[in-house]
């Protein structure tokens, strides 16, 4: 009987330090990618993840796959210095995936990818929410995004930004995820489920007569109480490091240390801050009377009762002034036990700016720009890095708003209505 040879254990590629450094950078950039999605309640479907599939002829696959509720995001990582190739070629599946998103979902549901047990059965493949991420480590130029104009691309800043929020605010980020994901609140989670969901919310409060405003024609003014849950779902921030379009971002990115130190007023006092939060409503918001009419600030002349109607849309309340005491109620961390029921059960006082319909995103930027300076620049650590910025904002561009801030009527109103704080 001849005895067969022991087979010889394969050998180990020993790796270059060059090839070393590539698989860390690598790994670091979907640990961070991983990090910002699992911090907000996203779940991996890890059976997905780096599984080959062939669907309607093409071969492919993803490097992730995450899943909130009826959002499922199809995620792809790249740290090559040039993508051109690598794009083009995810192309072709991001293609016939926007044919029909709920066909494709369909059939992620089955092997190779069998993402249904993560998914589960409470969403039909229609009222799935499907996104096509594309991350990049490297800058990706414009000319090629706008070529591969199925996918959402999140870029390594981008990245970066959302892992500094997660860290602050934690789960309280989602919102502003989802928003970035292109994702609609009304067709978020269970509010895809009925066509009778409110797509607007009352909030209680007054309105300031046109005339005492001293704003340009056609702004209103108003103030309300509002929860903080209801205020984190919507409130954006228009930050310097953040995603949105760069050119005049003004505030700075939110700080864990005043966060901390406000979350531990909230804990230890279990009381609100009595100062004002300022802040911008979206387009659509209405003020109405006791009977539900609308009320036109044009023709009253004094203060009067309000409701104020306000669209429910996340990032669509924009914080001028006030961040951190917005944000100090995030949903996650310590004492989360007693922050999560001041969350829902407290009231915050907003002062609210409507613009008018003809006033342009850059002139609204420059105007919230302008405001938060006079908010802030009596504070002497911040007065220089504030007129620096101020004058990188505004400068150059003459128009309405150059009139009005250089008449200072917008110190008057800043100073004598809204009572801002200094946290």
């Amino acid at each position: 009987m001849v005895k067969s040879k022991p087979l010889k254990p394969k050998k180990r590629k020993v790796l270059s330090a060059e090839e070393k450094a590539k698989r860390n950078l690598q790994r670091r950039h979907r640990r961070e990618i991983r990090d910002v999605f699992s911090s907000v309640g996203f779940r991996r479907a890890e059976s997905a993840s780096d599984n080959e599939f062939t669907y309607e002829g093409v071969t492919s696959d993803f490097d992730d796959v995450f899943i909130l509720e009826n959002v499922v995001v199809f995620a792809e990582y790249t740290t090559a210095s040039d993508i051109s190739e690598h794009a083009k070629k995810k192309y072709l599946m991001y293609d016939r995936i926007r044919k029909d998103d709920a066909r494709f979902v369909e059939f992620a549901r089955t092997a190779p990818l069998d993402i249904d047990a993560a998914l589960g059965s409470k969403y039909s493949n229609n009222q799935i929410k499907v996104v096509l991420l594309y991350c990049s480590l490297n800058p990706v130029k414009a000319e090629l995004k706008a070529q591969i104009d199925h996918a959402l691309f999140m870029d390594y800043s981008v990245v970066r930004y959302f892992k500094l929020l997660t860290k602050t605010v934690r789960k309280s980020a989602q919102h502003e995820l989802l928003a970035f994901l292109g994702v609609d609140y009304k067709n978020f989670s269970d509010k895809v489920l009925t066509t009778n969901s409110a797509s607007r919310e009352p909030f209680n409060g007054s309105v300031l007569p046109e005339h005492h405003s001293k704003f340009p024609k056609g702004f209103k003014v108003v103030s309300f109480y509002i929860q903080p849950s209801a205020l984190l779902a919507r409130a954006y921030v228009l930050r310097r490091d953040g995603w949105r379009d760069k050119s005049g971002l003004y505030q700075r990115m939110i700080l864990r240390s005043k966060l901390d130190s406000i979350r531990k007023y909230l804990v230890d006092q279990k009381r609100v801050f009595v100062n004002n939060i300022i802040v911008t409503l979206p387009p659509g918001t209405k003020i109405l009377d006791e009977n539900e009419n609308t009320i036109d600030t044009a023709n009253i002349h004094s203060t009067q009762p309000a409701t104020i109607s306000i669209p429910s849309e996340f990032n669509s309340i924009g914080v001028i002034d006030g961040q951190h005491r917005v944000f100090s109620y995030y949903e996650g961390g310590a004492n989360e036990n007693i922050i999560g029921s001041l969350r829902s059960q407290q009231n915050l006082l907003v002062t609210g700016i409507i613009y008018p319909d003809s006033v342009s995103d850059p002139e609204k930027t420059r105007f919230e720009a302008g405001l938060f300076l006079e908010i802030n620049s009596t504070q002497a650590n911040a007065k220089s890095e504030l007129e620096t910025r101020k004058n990188r904002v505004i400068s150059g561009e003459a128009g309405w708003f150059d009139d009005v801030e250089a008449s200072g009527r917008t110190k008057g109103i800043v100073r004598t209505n809204f009572h801002h704080a200094r946290r």
